[in-house]
């Protein structure tokens, strides 16, 4: 086998970039609400970092077209002809694979304890669950708490970059980009390629079966579709401070005026 090391070479150099793309780290937006509590409510200006946002916004109507014509169908075929007792298969085994990655990035944040609840979780689910088809462990109180490199990089500072919109792939930032590339790096190491596009694929199809109905709503009812879905990205990524809502009421309030 051959040891796809440039891979590796290449998530390290991106890294690398992530933490020389901007002066002021997204964390130093949370340390500087404890240091000044009167400090006036973050803007998502302030958290939302869009310097391609004019390429973004051409990506993103191109996702939306390749949503259209493949995934769209593929995930009618796939509801059709596969009973919700598989599709929950499924997605515990894709859950199942990114257990190895939570337990490194538990581990490297120094909380040995997550890191051994998530090692007990992988060994119950791959030997009593079939390799993870079942998920066992949740039933004996092993909680899935799940982390990726992303959540680790976060962890040590480093900045979450700008935000890019992937084609094929959508919402990302630089640095949970780099995450995704180490993951692949991985996990092409570990496993035959074909493996790997099987698993990338049905990893789409899942994310696309999980947050397809919220996608259409915001894409049928929304004025701003791409804002929309960028927002939402950083919520689910945790990057805005607590206060974010109020600084939302404020600027509706502004609006009014």
């Amino acid at each position: 086998m051959v040891i796809k090391i440039n891979h590796v070479i290449f998530g390290f150099f991106l890294i690398f970039l992530t933490g020389c793309s901007r002066n002021e780290p997204h964390e130093s937006v949370r340390m500087k609400q404890i240091k000044d509590p009167q400090k006036k409510i973050v803007k998502e200006k302030d958290v939302i970092w869009d310097p391609l946002e004019f390429w973004n916004r051409g990506v993103f109507v191109f996702n939306q077209g390749i949503e259209h014509i493949i995934w769209s169908p593929l995930l009618a075929v796939y509801r059709t002809l596969v009973p919700s007792i598989g599709q929950k298969a499924l997605h515990n085994v894709l859950e199942h694979t990114k257990i190895p990655v939570s337990i490194l990035s538990w581990g490297l944040q120094g909380e040995g304890d997550q890191a051994f609840v998530q090692l007990g979780r992988f060994m119950c689910n791959t030997i009593f669950g079939l390799g993870g088809l079942v998920d066992i462990s949740s039933d004996i109180h092993l909680e899935e708490n799940h982390q990726d490199i992303n959540r680790l990089l976060k962890f040590y500072n480093v900045p979450a970059g700008c935000f890019m919109m992937i084609p094929f792939l959508g919402p990302t930032v630089s640095r949970d980009l780099c995450g995704k590339l180490f993951n692949a790096a991985i996990f092409s190491l570990a496993s035959p390629s074909f493996l790997g596009i099987g698993v990338f694929g049905a990893e789409n199809l899942n994310q696309r079966l999980i947050f397809k109905d919220s996608v259409d709503h915001v894409m049928e009812f929304s004025s701003d579709p791409y804002a929309v879905i960028r927002r939402a990205y950083y919520e689910s990524r945790g990057e805005f401070p607590d206060n974010f809502e109020q600084d939302i009421q404020e600027d509706d309030e502004d609006d009014e005026n």
